[in-house]
């Protein structure tokens, strides 16, 4: 089983000035740090799964 590097200081300072998020509907700074850490999983490894970003958010 491969693990996931961590995501590193280039991919902060991307999301930082890319406010969007390539997997979910939402802006990066509407994640909270458990969908930070679940939608870059999502990206690093390649998956299609659900959004886990807090209800009602838009």
């Amino acid at each position: 089983m491969n693990t996931p590097a961590p995501a590193t200081t280039d991919d902060a300072q991307a999301m930082d000035t890319d406010p969007s998020c390539t997997v979910c509907p939402h802006t990066w700074s509407e994640h909270d740090a458990l969908g930070r850490r679940f939608c870059t999983a999502t990206r690093d490894v390649g998956w299609s799964r659900g959004c886990i970003c807090p209800a009602g958010t838009t």
